[in-house]
């Protein structure tokens, strides 16, 4: 009987022992069948290596009769572990943004579940372009990538326009989108009116996108009978985005669309006006059309992709066809968009309509030129490009939290809400910073692409996580006067429980309290308060307002002056979520009266919420304050801005109601100021998804750090281009699985004073291994399995590479030896 030391599951890499009394030679199978590993002897370890699955140990007599076998399971998870944990940290960072959005947590968006006809289909996202970009991610992590392909390729229109959006009519009520006003050909009610599919007019990225979506389902999945049966919908869509007046311009012979901020949904407002205001329509002859590079250099790289896969199945003739027309687009890339540093960002068809957008657009670089790094473009462009990034970063290391702007500078005008220095309009993105520092790793840049990642880890520690967006830049704290009004006449409360004074206790419940409050003449979150001293105000600290004995049911504090904001430092005990209302009495007789909300101007002040949400808008509410006490950890007080709503006007007194259900509204001061309301921005913005924008900074640490290529299809074989060199990292364990089909590949890298040192196993018949060595050294020997082998030294930039080819599904030990040059 075959004995397994570690019986059970257990991962590629790691150490089996077998054993059999009257075993003389043994042989392992993978999930696949092959061998992968021999030996001889009673007892027998190997390591493991292989496809995943069920591996088979046999073990065979002296005359090589085959006796006995067992099974055990091979599986593994894709991650990263590494001896500082540093990208270890930022790898979890980015996977609970994402997951948070997928599973619906923190308010972002489940996953999307249709039925449509027999069967169910999944998305990451419920637009197919967020769903293809989110998937060089998630094929890591998820399996279902192929279920929302195939709903849009089944739902594609007959011309070959591709869908954009797949939602939910809950009640089979109309969506937003078949009243929009775009048009009947521009939704697809389906399921029985249960689901309708959609396409914004302005978009033209959405063909080449779902190209890309077949492309990268194919190479996670390993399965060319569903990739051939592909094709033409593929071939469609490519002749949509090559003659449709919404898509194409004969004029330049690159792809078109009236002006958004790059790939975004949505048009400028000069645009907007010439379709009834609407910032997602299009109408070909009465809008104005131009070139954004994206969309073209997008369909570029959709080409070399269609190519590829039509190669492979031998439709040589359609292969001819679509490489011309990505050579096409590529030429006249380069002969309009290009200007020696980056892609200029729009070139328009009519260079006399005029969009007054109050910047220079020749010097805007805009977020498709990161991109553009990993869609084919020549060594030399990529070059110019990250070197435009990295001047970027020293133009505004000291203001922005880095360079990786979706448009800078941004547009002061134009764009209604979306305001300079959020979201795409100047917004600074972990999908950019994905990008770039991809392409910073395959371009010979490879420090860059560690501090880029490093970086945007720092960011997570500062933020708690990673964001969808950061704030470009934020606003310089703006000079105020403060005029602090006196309580000290009003104050009954103090912040002690035990305190012995005729003061009503903060909560009457002893040590739960705020004793720790600091007091006198303060500064918080900017703004100037005067928190009273209960030692020199008969021992009363703040206000305590309530409709329940003993607190003020009411108070009226005298103003008698103007202010155009007033900020209260406040907080709230019960109640229902309403701590009272406020009444602003002016001194011509006219008042302004409003309701005071948790939430929206107050919390609770047991750990007080302070937003972390992403958001567009400027705080008007903050946690002033945090402190403890012996019954909570966390305990503090509020700040609110109130925007007086006429400043021209003299404010006699304010007058603080009680609320209706016995809340105790507590306030520690309020504070008039000359200026509008400001409080710190939090540094975070919004509108680009989680799973997109995240989940470009994981695609760069799988394939630009780790460098996990799938050569062929679902790793069958892999090149293997580990740039750890670049970062300080020591002992690094890597495994990149797809789990559509399966395909992996793990390794264990190591580095010593003088040699480097690989452990690889996966499913892959055939390894190209190219490793960076570290600088001032080159190398000297490879030894494979313990064989010195031939290798070669590639180099790009200042950067060299050892090179060797490992065959076979065995396990390799790879030893690089350096020698200082």
């Amino acid at each position: 009987m075959i004995t397994i030391a570690n019986a059970g599951t257990v991962a590629p890499l790691e150490k089996v022992q077998a054993a059999a009394k009257n075993a003389r030679a043994w042989k392992v199978f993978d999930g696949q069948g092959r061998v992968y590993a021999a030996g001889v002897g009673a007892e027998f370890v190997f390591t493991v290596s292989g496809a995943l699955g069920h591996h088979v140990v046999a073990a065979f007599d002296e005359n090589e009769h085959e006796v006995e076998r067992t099974s055990f399971r091979v599986d593994c998870k894709s991650g990263i572990e590494d001896d500082s944990a540093l990208f270890r940290h930022l790898l979890q960072q980015c996977m609970l943004a994402c997951m948070q959005e997928i599973h619906g947590y923190q308010g972002g968006n489940h996953v999307q579940v249709h039925s449509l006809g027999e069967r169910n289909c999944r998305g990451y996202l419920y637009t197919s372009r967020d769903h293809i970009h989110a998937h060089k991610a998630m094929r890591y992590f998820l399996d279902w990538n192929q279920e929302w392909i195939d709903a849009f390729c089944e739902y594609q229109r007959e011309d070959g326009m591709v869908w954009d959006f797949l939602v939910r009519r809950p009640e089979r009520e109309p969506a937003y989108f078949e009243y929009s006003g775009w048009g009947n050909e521009f939704f697809k009610v389906v399921a029985n009116g249960d689901s309708v599919f959609a396409r914004q007019p302005v978009m033209n990225d959405l063909e080449h996108m779902f190209i890309r979506g077949i492309w990268q389902t194919w190479r996670a999945n390993g399965d060319d009978i569903w990739m051939a049966s592909r094709l033409d919908n593929a071939l469609r869509a490519l002749q949509y985005a090559t003659t449709s007046p919404y898509a194409w311009s004969e004029k330049l012979g690159l792809v078109h669309r009236p002006f958004c901020i790059d790939m975004w949904d949505f048009q400028s407002e000069y645009d907007a006006a010439l379709v009834g205001g609407h910032t997602m329509m299009a109408i070909p002859g009465v809008s104005k059309y131009g070139a954004t590079h994206g969309d073209s250099m997008g369909l570029a790289q959709a080409c070399d992709e269609l190519t590829a896969m039509l190669e492979h199945v031998g439709r040589t003739d359609d292969a001819e066809r679509v490489k011309m027309i990505g050579s096409g687009l590529r030429k006249n890339l380069d002969k309009y968009c290009w200007n020696g540093e980056f892609f200029t960002h729009f070139i328009p068809e009519d260079p006399t309509f005029e969009r007054p957008f109050g910047v220079d657009q020749s010097k805007q670089v805009s977020l498709s030129n990161a991109y553009a790094l990993n869609r084919g473009i020549s060594h030399e462009q990529a070059v110019a490009i990250i070197r435009t990034y990295q001047r970027l970063r020293e133009e505004t290391k000291d203001v922005a939290p880095g360079e990786w702007f979706c448009m800078y500078p941004p547009f002061p005008r134009g764009f209604g809400r979306h305001g300079m220095w959020h979201y795409v309009n100047g917004g600074v993105a972990p999908m950019v910073a994905g990008e770039l520092a991809h392409g910073a790793f395959e371009h010979g840049f490879e420090d860059y692409g560690v501090d880029i990642l490093d970086r945007v880890a720092q960011l997570g520690l500062k933020y708690e996580r990673i964001p969808r967006v950061w704030r470009g830049m934020l606003p310089k704290t703006p000079e105020r006067d403060f005029e602090m009004l006196d309580l000290r006449p009003f104050a009954n409360t103090n912040f002690s429980g035990t305190a012995k004074t005729d003061a009503i206790p903060w909560s009457q419940e002893g040590e739960n309290d705020l004793h720790e409050m600091p007091i006198g003449k303060r500064e918080f979150q900017t703004i100037q308060f005067d928190v009273i001293d209960p030692a020199i105000n008969k021992g009363a600290s703040c206000v305590g307002i309530s409709a329940n004995a003993p607190y003020a049911p009411r108070l009226d504090v005298p103003v008698g002056r103007k202010a155009q904001t007033l900020y209260f430092l406040h907080t709230l005990w019960g109640g229902s979520g309403l701590a009272g209302a406020l009444t602003i009495q002016y001194a011509n007789g006219t008042t302004h009266r409003m309701c005071v909300r948790v939430g929206a101007h107050i919390q609770g002040w047991w750990i007080p919420k302070q937003e972390k949400s992403e958001s567009l808008n400027d705080p008007t509410m903050l946690v002033a304050w945090r402190g403890a006490n012996a019954k909570c950890p966390e305990v503090g007080v509020m700040v609110w801005g109130l925007e007086n709503p006429h400043p021209d006007k003299k404010i006699e007194a304010l007058t603080l109601d009680s609320g209706p259900d016995g809340a105790r509204w507590m306030v520690l001061g309020i504070t008039l100021s000359d200026k509008p309301i400001y409080l710190p921005p939090s540094g975070l913005s919004d509108g680009i998804p989680s799973v997109w924008s995240v989940g470009a900074v994981i695609w760069a640490m799988f394939e630009g750090l780790a460098g996990v290529y799938d050569a062929e299809p679902n790793f069958k074989t892999a090149r293997i281009c580990p740039r750890w060199a670049a970062s300080d990292a020591r002992e690094v364990t890597v495994t990149a699985k797809f789990e559509e089909g399966g395909g992996y590949i793990r390794y264990i890298y190591q580095r010593s004073a003088s040699t480097l040192r690989l452990l690889i196993a996966g499913n892959s018949t055939s390894r190209q291994l190219e490793v960076l060595i570290p600088k001032g050294t080159t190398g000297r020997s490879v030894r494979v399995n313990g064989s010195s082998v031939p290798f070669n030294l590639r180099t790009i930039e200042k950067s060299t590479y050892a090179c060797v080819e490992l065959d076979g599904i065995g396990p390799h030990d790879v030893a690089i030896d350096e020698r200082n040059v």
